[in-house]
């Protein structure tokens, strides 16, 4: 922006390139000696200067904002349809051309063509599975024989190749069962570059899991009080029915859902101070069917005991902490990093409304001991 170009070096501002030209690196700029600025525009990169070249030969100039020459090229008589140019690009000798190159680096031989890219065809891989291949392709200029290999625009996500053209996709389970289209492009390096692709389709077949028990483990419950507890979840989509059991000893009073899993339980003062095993088990209606299961404690508190049951449960976004309360109870929930630290408030006091109580903490990444005090 703000150079000059000249057919004379006796006016070394004739024509000012407009502001906003850029020349990237590698780049090149095609100017129109048209004598017709006018067609300058905003959605063309070449130029249109206010002067023509003269077929019998002349000069042509390159002057820097402050009048400074940065090149000048004098010419002798042209012929119709043959370009001259530096061989190579910006080197003192020059040479005629057959084949004019445009916004390229000049070249003496047959224009450049495309590359090959050889068959790769469609291909297929279960949900949660990686999926890799090489595509590969040759060109016959040696010269620019580097070839970079890129994905069209639409490949799903998590796809990628690299220039060299390893393909690499692990499809998700949201992602399965589907059928993908991808476009895999490989480019050359010539002037200008030129592409060959191909239209591949990727098949995401289904594939089953067991139903998983995200939170098994202990609980605690103090005689005559509520514990609930959600055990297992079917994490295939599209989403099936669940069927829940209990496959361990019948615990008096227990029950749990046998379509969502859920565990309820008021256990009676004469089941204080005993701890009991619970084994429940899930299965799904996939092909074929499949069962998890997941093993718990359950220690039952005197009902006079002064601990504050709680229950953890974790949520999209962080950590759920619940326990029993009286309308009116004021609770402080405080943390830690590491047993035998000091222990520190965490959000504001909380003031139950009801039988229940909770507190919510974002994901941290980190490994968290909390506790709750009554105030």
């Amino acid at each position: 922006s703000g150079y000059h170009l000249t057919d004379t070096s006796a006016d070394r501002i004739k024509f000012k390139i407009p502001f906003g030209t850029v020349i990237p690196p590698g780049g090149y700029l095609l100017v129109w000696a048209d004598n017709n600025p006018g067609q300058n525009s905003t959605n063309s990169a070449d130029l249109h200067v206010n002067f023509q070249l003269a077929r019998g030969g002349e000069e042509i100039g390159l002057y820097n904002p402050e009048g400074g020459l940065v090149d000048l090229v004098t010419f002798g008589p042209q012929t119709n349809n043959v370009s001259e140019g530096c061989l190579p690009d910006g080197a003192a000798h020059r040479e005629f051309f057959a084949q004019s190159t445009p916004r390229a680096s000049n070249r003496v031989g047959p224009p450049n063509t495309a590359p090959t890219l050889n068959p790769i065809g469609s291909k297929a891989v279960a949900e949660r599975s990686r999926l890799m291949f090489d595509a590969t392709a040759s060109d016959t200029e040696d010269a620019v024989a580097k070839l970079i290999f890129s994905l069209a625009p639409g490949a799903p996500d998590g796809a990628a190749i690299t220039p060299e053209g390893r393909f690499t996709w692990r499809p998700t389970e949201a992602q399965g069962p589907g059928v993908f289209p991808v476009t895999i492009r490989v480019n050359d390096g010539g002037s200008p570059s030129l592409q060959t692709s191909e239209n591949i389709q990727i098949t995401v077949r289904e594939i089953n899991l067991p139903p998983v028990f995200p939170s098994p483990g202990t609980r605690y419950v103090k005689a005559e009080e509520n514990l609930s507890f959600a055990t297992g979840v079917d994490l295939d989509l599209p989403g099936q029915p669940v069927q829940f059991q209990i496959e361990s000893k019948p615990i008096e009073g227990l029950t749990l859902n046998p379509s969502t899993g859920q565990v309820n339980w008021k256990p009676t003062s004469a089941q204080a101070g005993k701890t009991y095993q619970l084994m429940v088990a899930a299965s799904d209606n996939g092909v074929p069917i499949l069962t998890g299961r997941g093993a718990y404690t359950i220690v039952v508190l005197e009902a006079s005991a002064a601990a504050i049951v709680v229950q953890a449960t974790m949520g999209p976004a962080g950590i759920i902490l619940t326990w029993p309360s009286n309308a009116g109870d004021r609770f402080q929930v405080e943390v830690i990093l590491e047993l035998g630290g000091k222990w520190t408030p965490v959000g504001p006091v909380i003031e139950a409304s009801g039988n229940s109580a909770e507190f919510r903490s974002p994901a941290s990444g980190l490994q968290q001991f909390f506790r709750v005090k009554r105030l």
